[in-house]
């Protein structure tokens, strides 16, 4: 036992020592213009007046932000007319920001531009609303402790058919997810749960309707793993109409998980 934590010790001891040689070496830069940063910031102030978290009031389900009228009253747990309509297949949904701006930008530039370096950046702001996100699911599965809640909670990330995966080499989603939960220093395992069977169409610049039509019947759990009776977090990098989130979640309740939760590092908003 003495050796093995004298091998952890030594182990963060040259992470902590690879990481500063690295920003000697390699200073960090904005995420979304290159500049270079002092600190532990991720975006430039510049780039910075261009990032909008998302506030309250909003949807308790889909987390839609809700337009309140002056002098007119929303409550916190109103559901937005869509969930009304048409309630989703998971629990929750929550995003962080605004997807807009330099946030946007920085995604898009990991996500297609390659810049895989961004992607620890956004984990780096990310991190401490993660873990307070993770500790609300944990209140809500009757849970006291993070700790408690990790064997009873499978964490996974929306897949992406694999002709696209070895199109593109990489599944933001899952890599970002990884990031944001070394970030909020929680170390459970993340398991693929659901496989992309069909390709489909981007869903850029499909409605709502479309969006679902276009996904329908495209997801299956994966036969090697068991879901029933488990709660779910599903991680998906950016939530537009909540179609794919959603999909993703009623394919996962079909097998038998009792409840999905959905995190996301940014939200398309309506106007």
């Amino acid at each position: 036992m003495k050796k093995l934590a004298l091998l952890e010790t030594s182990y963060r001891w040259l992470r902590q020592a690879g990481d500063a040689a690295a920003r000697l070496v390699f200073p960090p830069q904005c995420a979304v213009c290159d500049a270079y940063l002092e600190g532990a910031l991720s975006f430039c102030a510049r780039c910075d007046y261009a990032i909008f978290p998302l506030k309250e009031p909003r949807c308790s389900v889909c987390g839609e932000t809700r337009e309140v009228s002056p002098g007119a009253y929303a409550s916190e747990d109103a559901l937005c007319p869509q969930c009304v309509e048409a309630r989703p297949k998971f629990e929750r949904a929550r995003a962080y920001w605004e997807y807009y701006g330099s946030v946007a930008d920085a995604i898009q530039r990991a996500k297609y531009g390659q810049r895989l370096w961004i992607v620890r950046n956004l984990a780096a702001e990310l991190g401490p609303w993660f873990r307070a996100e993770i500790a609300s699911i944990t209140d809500a599965c009757g849970r006291s402790a993070i700790a408690e809640l990790a064997p009873a909670l499978l964490i996974t990330y929306v897949p992406m058919h694999p002709g696209d995966l070895r199109a593109r080499g990489f599944n933001f989603g899952n890599l970002l997810l990884r990031a944001c939960l070394k970030s909020a220093g929680i170390k459970p395992e993340i398991r693929r749960l659901v496989i992309k069977t069909r390709r489909t169409r981007s869903q850029a610049g499909l409605g709502h309707l479309d969006r679902r039509i276009n996904l329908r019947g495209a997801f299956e759990v994966d036969p090697r793993v068991d879901v029933r009776g488990r709660a779910v977090l599903l991680f998906d990098d950016v939530l537009t109409t909540g179609a794919t989130a959603n999909e993703v979640a009623k394919t996962l309740r079909q097998a038998g998980a009792s409840r999905v939760f959905v995190l996301s590092a940014a939200r398309a908003l309506k106007y």
